[in-house]
């Protein structure tokens, strides 16, 4: 079955990933389990793991449910790939672009718009 999986599983994304328990780290885990291998039955594809988390506000590492899990996992992964002579990149945004004020003025709009059309009808 895992050879099955295999064949169809190139690209991980993990949103939220500090949310993330231990068990379905593992599950992961085990999804991934040869991409590093240089073995995996798609070894002519570069197959990806993405793992996107907020930990550098405090709010958010309040929320955060499994920060722990996350932590341990960003030390792995990246040991895994070296030792298998792949390429791992880890990339740390610092900023969020979801909050600056041209996208904020842009929801506001849209969302006035909206409701204006509803009252008119």
């Amino acid at each position: 079955m895992h050879y099955k999986l295999d064949l169809g599983i190139d690209h991980v994304l993990n949103h939220e990933a500090q949310d993330t328990s231990p068990r379905q780290w593992e599950v992961i885990e085990r999804l991934v389990s040869e991409f590093a291998t240089g073995e995996g039955a798609r070894e002519d594809l570069g197959r990806t793991i993405f793992a996107s988390a907020t930990t550098s506000n405090r709010s958010s590492r309040s929320r955060a449910r499994w920060p722990e899990a996350f932590a341990q996992k960003r030390r792995g992964f990246p040991a895994t790939y070296t030792a298998a002579g792949l390429r791992f990149l880890p990339l740390e945004f610092k900023h969020s672009f979801r909050s600056v004020q041209i996208v904020l003025d842009a929801v506001d709009l849209v969302f006035q718009d909206a409701g204006r059309i509803s009252r008119s009808r």
